[in-house]
C-alpha cells in the first residue's frame, strides 16, 4: 500500500440494529398508518425505502480501478439522504463543515488529516 493510502473497509448497513428494525417493521408501520387514514408523506416513505438500499451492492454500485496497483473494487451507491441514514447524514455534515471553513468563516483553514492504516 502506498504512503498516505488507506485500506477501504466497506460498511455493512444491513448488519446494524437500525437497519434491522426498519427492514422488519416498515411495511407494518406503513399499513397501520394507512388503516388509521394517516398515511406517511411520500417523501418520508421514500426516505425509509432509500435507506434500506444505501450501501448495499445488490442495489447498485460503481466499479473503480487503480491504474497503479491494478486493483478493482465495487463501491455501492449511497442514498444521499439525511433523515435515517447515519452514513449519509454524517457525510453531509462533514461536507457542510468543510464548506463553512473553506468559504464562509474568515481566515478559516482546514487542518490536514493524517490518516494512516
Amino acid at each position: 500500500m502506498a504512503d498516505g493510502a488507506f485500506e477501504y473497509i466497506p460498511r455493512k448497513p444491513e448488519e446494524t440494529v437500525l437497519y434491522g428494525v426498519i427492514a422488519e417493521e416498515l411495511e407494518t408501520f406503513l399499513a397501520r398508518r394507512q388503516e388509521r387514514d394517516r398515511p406517511l408523506p411520500r417523501f418520508v416513505e421514500r426516505e425509509f425505502r432509500d435507506y434500506l438500499t444505501c450501501g448495499i451492492l445488490e442495489h447498485g454500485f460503481i466499479r473503480v480501478h487503480c491504474d497503479d496497483c491494478g486493483h478493482d473494487r465495487a463501491v455501492p451507491y449511497s442514498c444521499k439522504k439525511r433523515g435515517f441514514c447515519p452514513s449519509c447524514g454524517g457525510r453531509k455534515m462533514a461536507d457542510t463543515a468543510a464548506h463553512l471553513i473553506d468559504h464562509v468563516f474568515p481566515g478559516g483553514s482546514r487542518p490536514k488529516l493524517n490518516i494512516s492504516p
